[in-house]
């Protein structure tokens, strides 16, 4: 009597736990822990560190539609367009010159001045050519030999500048300036005198102190050189 009572309570015990589990199951006891909340925070947005340098985030205007142009870079880098001129926040300086061009010849190296005090940071202006030869080869040939320290870019015989800026007319050297954010400040044609205090004249920028030392070459049709002084 008593082992049958032994099997029939184990029984007992046996169907019981068989039915705790669709029961747990069917009231939901056992489903998924809710999610941790940290795991859905958003993560706060980027703040940059004090000391990071912050660029300049400028909207186009409208107005820069009138100077547009998507040229290659002389060395075949890529090309730049006016627009990104404009978006870089800081004023730049557009030269067009031509290889077999006496006058570029006694402008350059004044060009190259300006571009060299906006490398070296005494000014914040960047200078960018525009080579108008028909050759690519002209034109790097005369990088090479006169060893230019600015970005070139390349629009032989001013096919996609003219319509804006009227190169053909007024010939080259010409340059136009422009201050931070694609405004026009100004054009000169033709060899200048004092070219860098007169184009940073235009952007209302001070020549900067130069050391005698820092002057210019100029080669003189006979064949002489002649060294320059900034004013």
């Amino acid at each position: 009597m008593l082992k049958r009572l032994t099997l029939i309570a184990l029984a007992c015990a046996l169907l019981g736990l068989g039915l705790a589990r669709p029961l747990r199951a069917g009231w939901g006891d056992e489903t998924d822990p809710a999610p941790n909340p940290i795991d859905h925070v958003q993560p706060a947005p980027y703040q940059p560190k004090p000391d990071e340098p912050q660029k300049p985030v400028l909207e186009d205007k409208a107005s820069w539609e009138k100077y547009s142009f998507n040229l290659k870079e002389a060395d075949g880098s890529g090309n730049v367009t006016f627009a990104d001129l404009a978006r870089s926040g800081r004023p730049f300086v557009l030269v067009w010159w031509l290889s077999d061009c006496p006058v570029c010849h006694m402008q350059m190296p004044y060009v190259q001045q300006l571009a060299r005090l906006g490398d070296d940071k005494s000014i914040d202006v960047k200078v960018v050519g525009i080579n108008i030869d028909d050759q690519d080869r002209d034109c790097n040939d005369y990088i090479r030999e006169k060893k230019l320290n600015f970005n070139t870019l390349r629009d032989p015989h001013g096919r996609s500048t003219d319509n804006h800026y009227g190169i053909r007319d007024e010939g080259t050297p010409m340059t136009y300036v422009f201050k931070s954010g694609g405004d026009f400040a100004g054009k000169l044609s033709g060899y200048t005198k004092n070219y860098p205090s007169k184009v940073l004249g235009m952007l209302g920028i001070a020549m900067p102190e130069q050391a005698a030392s820092n002057g210019v070459s100029i080669q003189r049709a006979d064949g002489t050189t002649q060294t320059r002084q900034f004013d």
